[in-house]
């Protein structure tokens, strides 16, 4: 009985075994060999080839589902040119479907003409990422040449002459990129003048994207009106292309950044270089324009020598810090005032104090807080930095004390004007004036420059109101527009005539309870957005029309 007994337990533990292997071997063959990336669903030699461009010929299979293509040496297609990021892009494959991510890059992925973040894609369809042509090929598939895609890439590089056309300019070599924003060299076909064109990297479709070109083309506008010998000239641009993109005079002496490796500046040259900024800031802060983002590398120098303050007001559109094509990055942290570090309104004092960290680091070869992302920002929050002449003996007192002055944590406490700070550095050159251009370049909607009268006309769609507006600042009540909408609060909004435009804004110290929509986009910056011929402003349940200006 004893052996038969035995017997059981061992023919049933044999068939346990045996349940438990051919279970494995069902859930290898159905399920992971389904579920697994790595081997596709009858096609384990599909492939990610590379159809034409400078990598033509590099090819990939999947690994555990995924081909990974970067600058990268782990990459599965390491690409080696500029315009590919170390970890660019990947094809996936994941329940019977072939998806093209965008990693992050600087340049993007392209597929017809546009750029992606994730796409799907199907057996044969053609992909761009720098100047190479990929295709997804399944085994027996032949590999397609496609034609270049649309000049309106970046990324058409390198394809053909060389060169791709944007308003009579012929686009050359990659000279910086970014987060936000690439650098392109480009030169006339008119008369051969080199500038540079800024692309930006992407814009999301839906509102978050729209909200992006509205800031950029009011920046844009801003921007090209301005005329100083020591701001950037804007030459072109626009912000309904894909993507977007800004002409600049072209500046070959390099930024202060570079400079300032060679080491400390003496006095001399600091006060000269900070009453340039100065005269710069003056200007732009006499025309409400806070440039929020001023650092070594956005102070540059032209083929004359003179300095010129570069990207004020486009720099700071999401944020990013900026990304050099050596892919350092440069903390902006190291320059940021107090009030923006808290997420405040930025004044002209927040320039102030960010040129005064730049002088500090000029005198003594290192900003006044040093570290990353937060610990710098609670320095700044917290810290007094050692006086100059406490770390380089010579500097004269009433530069230091003019540093300290722009230091100071309350904005009150700093310089009134930027003039004030340049003639505390000891500059005496007389401050230029400048000018608004009345025209702007011609890509620019110049209509939208040359309003004349201030005067704006408004139509209440809710009740047929008709509003001429003349003088600035406006409000615009609920008793005014639309007294029957109880979700407009009694002062919902405010009209600004400014930069030779048109804005709409909350009203200064007070915030409406249902906000300010202008074609279904909240206002949410503190300078508002400006308005055009066309344009729908919502305040609670009225809607308003703006008929001219």
């Amino acid at each position: 009985m004893e052996d038969q007994t035995t017997a059981f337990y061992a023919i049933l533990a044999l068939a346990f075994a045996m349940a438990i292997a051919l279970g494995a071997v069902v859930y290898f063959v159905f399920f992971r060999r389904s579920h697994n990336t790595g081997a596709i669903a009858g096609n384990p030699a599909a492939a990610v080839v590379c159809i034409s461009g400078p990598s033509k010929g590099k090819q990939a299979r999947f690994k555990n589902g995924v081909v990974s293509i970067g600058r990268s040496p782990s990459a599965a297609i390491v690409l080696t040119e500029s315009l590919v990021s170390m970890n660019h892009a990947e094809v996936r494959y994941r329940q019977g479907r072939y998806t093209l991510e965008d990693q992050n890059s600087g340049n993007g992925v392209w597929v017809q003409g546009r750029r992606v973040h994730q796409e799907p894609i199907s057996a044969g369809e053609v992909f761009m990422i720098g100047a190479n042509t990929f295709q997804l090929v399944m085994p027996g598939q032949k590999v397609g040449i496609v034609p270049p895609p649309p000049a309106s890439s970046p990324e058409a590089l390198a394809r053909g002459s060389g060169y791709i056309d944007i308003e009579n300019y012929k686009l050359g070599m990659l000279v910086a990129e970014g987060g936000q924003v690439n650098v392109y060299r480009a030169q006339s076909r008119i008369d051969n003048t080199t500038v540079v064109i800024k692309y930006m990297n992407s814009v999301d479709p839906g509102p978050q994207g729209d909200y992006m070109r509205q800031k950029f083309e009011q920046q844009l506008l801003i921007g090209a009106s301005i005329r100083h010998p020591h701001c950037v000239r804007i030459v072109g641009g626009n912000a309904k292309h894909n993507p977007p993109y800004i002409i600049e005079e072209f500046l070959p002496g390099g930024t202060l950044a570079e400079r300032m490796r060679a080491g400390r500046m003496s006095n001399g040259e600091v006060t000269r270089l900070i009453g340039q900024t100065c005269d710069a800031l003056q200007y732009l802060h006499n025309r409400k324009i806070v440039h929020r983002d001023l650092s070594p590398n956005n102070i540059m120098f032209g083929a004359d020598g003179g300095l010129r303050v570069i990207d004020f007001g486009i720099a700071h559109i999401g944020g990013a810090a900026t990304r050099t094509s050596a892919g350092m990055i440069i903390g902006k942290a190291k320059y940021m005032s107090l009030e923006q570090a808290l997420g405040a309104p930025v004044l002209p004092q927040s320039d102030i104090y960010a040129l005064g960290c730049i002088a500090y680091e000029m005198l003594t070869g290192r900003p006044p807080f040093e570290g990353e992302g937060m610990d710098v920002l609670t320095k700044h929050l917290q810290v007094i930095p050692k006086p100059v002449n406490e770390i380089v003996p010579g500097v004269p007192e009433p530069i230091n004390r003019a540093i300290q002055r722009a230091l100071e944590k309350e904005p009150g406490a700093r310089f009134a004007t930027a003039e004030d700070m340049a003639r505390a550095f000891g500059y005496t050159e007389p401050f230029h004036k400048g000018e608004v251009s009345r025209t702007g370049p011609a890509s620019i909607k110049p209509s939208l420059f040359d309003l004349g009268a201030s005067e704006i006309k408004l139509t209440v769609v809710n009740n047929g109101r008709v509003l001429t507006i003349k003088e600035s600042p406006a409000i615009l009540t609920r008793d005014m527009v639309n007294p029957t909408d109880a979700a407009m609060s009694r002062q919902h909004a405010q009209l600004d005539f400014h930069e030779n435009l048109w804005w709409v804004s909350e009203v200064t110290g007070k915030r409406s309870s249902n906000g300010i929509y202008l074609n279904t986009i909240r206002v949410t910056d503190d300078q508002g957005s400006f308005l055009s011929p066309g344009d729908e402003i919502r305040l609670g349940e009225t809607l308003i029309k703006v008929e001219g200006l």
